[in-house]
């Protein structure tokens, strides 16, 4: 699994939430628009090249050179300011470049008014748009400003157009009409739009200061929401934990660094996808977060085992937090460690418990054993003693012979012998176990040692003497395994991660052989003491070397190997134990 460095991933998660915020605000706050003065700059030749088009297209075809013209010069006026204010304002626009240009406005509103009819126009809305827009941007004065701009500049025209300084023009198919043509109309409609323009511009800065102040609010909310959004996501990709959350549709929100890790997954890969994406392997945790979300089982400590995508079983635990309706935060764990350190407990119990009863057993029962033994060895040199009488004091011996050697077991098991650690070549050392094992093990026993390239020089830190004494118990466990046909004995060494995606890694030894193998169904207690297969066998020889291995920091552990038959035993040494360095001889001689 590839997953992109932290760096990459915090950028990655910076612009997501940029563009989240560019999409929110065109989406749902249009308002905020108001509040972006270059926008509002080029929305003027816009709005007046609409401006333009309607009201050449509503003046049924009788639009003359005259009117014509005036459009084609206040449309370019438009373009012009347009260009050189936003040349203007590249580094920042200003307040003042702002009202200069509403101001400008004016006239070339009363310009379209003057074109469209005069007193007549219905373009006289124009105003009430620009007095809105210029005290929304503008807030507080502005608005107030540019309202009492247009009543000038609207009464302006219309006394012009009545003392005959500018021809009055006809629209759309209209007779052209001064002010006073109608007596009292006129003059209680033209003193409502020059009322109206100044209530308007007060009303529009009182609501533009409004609308800045929500803004700014917004936006010191929005930066902090984004830093709690950056400084959450990366306090998640740094627990510990695999952290999973989904949202009302069921699609997941967040996958962390650590979930990633634990299910061999890629975090980016999987997160706004549904469940489904953790793989079939995971149906178990998918199916325990679906009864969750619809609250059909307990969210506390619960756990499940899943299949990786390599196909190893894998406990997790986890715990679960509903949120609203049907979202979820799912935390676990990869419970392997903890099982293993759980069954490491539980024997180390059991050893203490037998520890503690071994001296007293031992103690009385070689009491009464050692006189009945030695008693037995002095009538077996009599020579009267012959026939049934002889055979029976041999059976006598031989059981008491037994009986002390699993006293013996009992001891070794019972008592922890300290570690004497020193650096040892582990390839040497396999060697050494090949020589001492073939002059055991017969002709019919094939014996090899494979050691990988990169495990060539690796050295451990260890008690040579104790792992021999468990590498010899496990080619012995083999050989007897293997008769009396015989087979192959072999031993690897290689250098391999711990687990995955710790960064530590492991010397890995394993004794294969190729007899009959190790049924299912005992598997899971070679390693219990008292428990044997073989007659005679006392059911401590693998429970021993497991402590031995244990001791030094490592697991002792069967395995499966589909493409071969026989027992695989593999012991695995964490890296403390595998690569020695100096400085970890005492620590490890005072835990051991």
């Amino acid at each position: 699994m590839q997953v992109a460095p932290a760096s990459e991933r915090m950028r990655a998660l910076r612009e997501n939430l940029r563009r989240a915020r560019v999409r929110a605000r065109l989406a749902v706050e249009p308002e905020l628009l108001l509040t972006r003065p270059r926008a509002v700059i080029a929305a003027r030749a816009g709005v007046m090249t609409l401006v333009t088009v309607f009201a050449l297209a509503f003046d049924v075809g009788r639009v003359g050179l005259t009117t014509s013209l005036g459009f084609l010069a206040v449309l370019g006026t438009s373009y012009l300011t347009t260009a050189v204010a936003l040349l203007a304002g590249r580094q920042r626009v200003s307040r003042g470049l702002l009202l200069t240009l509403f101001l400008v406005d004016v006239p070339l509103t009363t310009a379209v008014v003057h074109l469209t009819g005069g007193i007549e126009s219905q373009f006289v809305v124009l105003y009430l748009f620009l007095i809105l827009v210029s005290g929304m941007v503008l807030a507080g004065s502005g608005g107030t400003v540019v309202g009492a701009a247009a009543s000038g500049a609207y009464a302006l025209l219309l006394g012009l157009e009545t003392g005959g300084y500018l021809a009055p023009i006809g629209y759309a198919g209209a007779e052209p009409r001064v002010f006073g043509t109608h007596g009292a109309a006129d003059a209680t409609q033209v003193g409502l739009y020059v009322t109206m323009f100044i209530g308007v511009g007060v009303f529009a800065g009182a609501a533009g200061r409004i609308l800045h102040e929500r803004v700014t609010a917004l936006e010191v909310a929005n930066r902090r929401l984004a830093r709690a959004r950056i400084d959450t996501a990366f306090v998640f990709s740094q627990l510990g934990s695999g952290l999973l959350s989904l949202d009302e549709d069921g699609r997941v929100l967040h996958f962390n660094r650590a979930a990633g890790e634990i299910l061999g997954l890629d975090p980016a890969a999987v997160a706004g996808q549904p469940l489904a994406a953790l793989g079939p392997g995971a149906q178990p945790f998918i199916d325990w977060i679906e009864e969750a979300r619809r609250g059909a089982v307990p969210l506390m400590r619960q756990a499940v085992e899943i299949a990786t995508p390599s196909g190893q079983p894998l406990p997790i635990g986890m715990s679960g937090s509903r949120v609203g309706h049907s979202g979820l935060i799912v935390v676990f764990q990869d419970l392997t460690l903890a099982r293993r350190e759980e069954a490491d407990r539980a024997r180390k119990e059991k050893l203490a418990a037998i520890g503690g009863l071994v001296g007293g057993i031992t103690h009385e029962i070689r009491n009464g054993i050692r006189p009945v033994a030695g008693s037995l060895d002095v009538l077996l040199q009599e020579p009267a003693i012959s026939g049934q009488n002889r055979r029976l004091l041999e059976i006598a011996v031989r059981e008491c012979n037994r009986v002390g050697r699993f006293i013996q077991a009992l001891l070794d098991y019972g008592r922890v012998t300290p570690l004497v650690l020193a650096p040892v070549d582990l390839a040497a050392l396999l060697a050494e176990v090949e020589e001492l094992v073939r002059l055991d093990a017969g002709e019919g026993i094939a014996i090899a040692v494979q050691v990988d390239p990169a495990a060539r020089e690796l050295t451990g830190l260890l008690d040579r003497e104790q792992m021999k004494q468990v590498l010899l118990n496990l080619a012995q466990n083999a050989i007897e395994a293997m008769a009396p046909a015989g087979g192959e004995l072999r031993f690897t060494l290689s250098r391999e991660p711990l687990a995955a995606a710790t960064g530590v890694e492991a010397a890995v030894i394993r004794v294969l052989d190729s007899g009959p193998g190790i049924p299912d169904d005992i598997a899971d207690r070679i390693f219990e003491p008292f428990f044997t297969t073989k007659p005679g066998g006392t059911g401590f020889g693998l429970a021993i070397a497991a402590g031995i291995v244990e001791r030094h920091g490592g697991s002792l552990d069967i395995k499966r190997d589909a493409a071969r038959a026989g027992a695989v035993f593999e012991i695995r040494l964490p890296e403390r134990a595998a690569f020695a360095r100096p400085d970890l001889a005492a620590t490890l001689a005072e835990s051991a």
